[in-house]
């Protein structure tokens, strides 16, 4: 699996890559790139998420009180009627265009190249959305999906804490944006009303990235997703599903979808106080794992993530105290943080004036998808808006 990254930590543990394209592709029917996988697993770009989200009915929940934006030259959305909530952008000269429809990203630059397409989104449209949401004509094989902080404001929900930081201004924003999710090529997406991958990417924006004084790692190889041995007290979206106790010092882990949001991820967004996650617990130990190869030639261990195996081990209970004692508590907390959000769509064309109309029509369906199953994730907890 790739994991190409060459930003400063604090730009990669503020975004975590979309997952692998082998779990989301199995279960979501998306045929995966050239590469096989997606970036598996670490933040691909700076989080300085002010953790700003719309209240409804029109008060404003951003936290950083910004309402506009910086202007720039894009091709907007160019007055079409079906596809108006899809931002319509011109490819930056930086995207090398390679064989084929191929695009190149450019993981040695000091800054993620999502700011690029960021800034230029800002050209025509206000500082009004938390989330961008970019979909290309092109096709990446460096990955499949990811997400790429730009700011972070909130403290407790990363172990080893990072001082607070912003990318905002970067990425053209004026301090509201919180993360850009870049999830390739729409031709990648077979069953455009599956929006998994998306709440994957979104919930990126907070999880995974907790950890336990003195336990082993929660996490996946590269962070961002929780590993197999990790209950976090129900199915998980960047985890892709739950560890059950079966019994005796034996194990299951099982890939659920469609995915949802599990308590643990619910309490590190802020949707809900610390007093209502339920008891955790992991696997230390874990042995025997079945199958103790996963189709992609990868042995399972001790981070491996996302797949459906069993094993054995010892099971260690713990709860959200013992979370806040290692991460320190959720800031802002539960009733001060934001459950409102708004995203913007976009589609980076070759050609601004004549952007594909099947990708247009596969992002418009994508949107309309997560407007309705994000929310469903959160259990009702969240509310959004995708329209521009």
């Amino acid at each position: 699996m790739l994991r190409p990254r060459s930003f400063p930590l604090a730009l990669l543990l503020a975004t975590a890559c979309g997952g692998d394209a082998r779990d989301e592709g199995q279960s979501t029917g998306l045929t995966a790139p050239a590469t096989g996988a997606e970036d598996p697993g670490t933040s691909g770009g700076p989080e300085t998420s002010d953790e700003s989200g719309d209240a409804p009915a029109g008060s404003s929940g951003d936290e950083t009180g910004q309402t506009s934006g910086a202007e720039s030259s894009t091709g907007g959305d160019l007055g079409d009627p079906d596809y108006s909530n899809i931002a319509r952008l011109q490819v930056p000269a930086s995207w090398a265009t390679g064989p084929g429809n191929t695009w190149t990203y450019d993981f040695t630059a000091d800054l993620p190249p999502d700011y690029e397409i960021a800034r230029e989104f800002y050209v025509e449209h206000p500082d009004d959305y938390d989330f961008l949401v970019v979909y290309t004509e092109g096709e990446f094989d460096e990955f499949f999906a990811h997400a790429v902080g730009v700011q972070e404001n909130i403290s407790g929900i990363r172990f080893g804490e990072e001082p607070m930081w912003s990318q905002a201004e970067a990425a053209g924003s004026a301090g509201r944006l919180q993360q850009v999710s870049l999830m390739n090529s729409p031709s990648l997406y077979p069953d455009p009303g599956a929006a998994d991958i998306l709440i994957h990417e979104t919930v990126h924006r907070w999880s995974a990235f907790l950890g336990l004084q003195g336990a082993p790692s929660l996490l996946g190889p590269a962070g961002g997703h929780w590993n197999i041995h990790l209950s976090t007290g129900g199915p998980s979206a960047t985890g892709y599903g739950e560890l059950i106790d079966t019994g005796g010092g034996s194990f299951r882990f099982d890939v659920i979808y469609p995915l949802q949001i599990s308590p643990l991820e619910l309490y590190v967004a802020g949707l809900i106080p610390a007093a209502e996650v339920p008891p955790l617990f992991y696997v230390a130990n874990a042995t025997g794992y079945d199958p103790a190869v996963n189709p992609w030639g990868e042995t399972l261990g001790p981070t491996s993530y996302g797949e459906d195996a069993t094993f054995t081990g010892d099971r260690v209970d713990f709860t959200i105290d013992d979370i806040i004692a290692s991460n320190g508590p959720r800031l802002p907390a539960f009733g001060d943080a934001p459950t409102h959000f708004r995203f913007a769509f976009a589609l980076v064309c070759a050609d601004v004036t004549a952007c594909d109309e099947n990708d247009l029509a596969i992002v418009e369906q994508q949107r309309v998808a997560f407007a309705s199953q994000f929310p469903a994730a959160t259990g009702q907890l969240a509310s959004i808006e995708t329209e521009l």
